[in-house]
């Protein structure tokens, strides 16, 4: 499970709880879902796009121990769907030092719930593991995903924060700008400790991308008890030109 909060995937209970994990308890499309979602579709009355959203389906999908390409399969803290198919990646957490990385997993969604493909065991279920060019769990510490229209993804880690947009390949593109209020290591501006960008949400146009810290800044909160109610700030960036760069636009 994620340190930071809530997330995916999470150890299963039993007599060995080593032995599993728990994948996509609830899987949604629209503005949330990948740059793709076909049952995204904006209202042309509307001056603002409005977009519908309806469940997939219900998990568990339980996997047992796996290792792909030579990398354990599990701390699963974030999982984006690839259009219109049954192709879904999900990005590790933070784990020590080993690397950084995106697994490419492969399962169905119906009305009766999370399964494999026809024909296959939960242990097929993640086909390929895709590294993160120079990057460790103690150096991206992987909380929110999302692909793009033009097949890359974007990767939020919580300690900086940032967010980085990367190739299918795991080469890293480039960083987006994150504004200096929100950036880590100072007395009494930035994040509390890891509990920076939790999530990403990207519109399927692929103009919007949505994201939020995981607690008050210290600006907005002193406090980092977690028991003191404080505001959650949503952060927008909006993509300009034909460079895909995004640049922080409103909160």
């Amino acid at each position: 499970a994620s340190r930071g909060g809530a997330a995916p995937v999470t150890a299963w209970g039993g007599r060995r709880p080593a032995l599993a994990w728990i994948l996509a308890a609830l899987l949604l499309t629209g503005c949330a879902g990948s740059g793709a979602a076909p049952r995204a579709r904006p209202r042309p009355a509307s001056t603002t796009p409005t977009y519908e959203i309806s469940l997939l389906g219900r998990g568990p999908l339980v996997l047992p121990r796996t290792r792909v390409d030579g990398l354990d399969v599990g701390g699963l803290s974030a999982i984006a769907r690839l259009g219109d198919t049954d192709t879904y990646y999900a990005l590790v957490d933070g784990q020590a030092k080993t690397p950084a990385r995106i697994f490419e997993l492969s399962f169905q969604v119906t009305a009766k719930g999370v399964a494999p493909l026809p024909g296959r065991a939960a242990g097929e279920v993640a086909r390929a593991a895709i590294r993160l060019e120079g990057f460790d769990g103690e150096t991206l510490d992987g909380e929110g995903l999302a692909i793009t229209p033009w097949k890359t993804f974007l990767v939020a880690s919580e300690v900086e924060p940032s967010i980085r947009e990367i190739s299918l390949k795991g080469k890293i593109l480039r960083t987006l700008p994150v504004p200096d209020l929100f950036l880590a290591g100072k007395d009494h501006r930035g994040i509390h400790g890891n509990l920076g960008f939790e999530s990403l949400a990207l519109s399927p146009s692929g103009t919007i991308l949505w994201t939020a810290n995981e607690r008050p800044l210290k600006q907005d909160l002193a406090d980092d008890s977690k028991t003191v109610p404080g505001p959650v700030r949503l952060l927008r960036y909006t993509r300009r030109g034909e460079s895909f760069v995004f640049v922080p636009d409103a909160q």
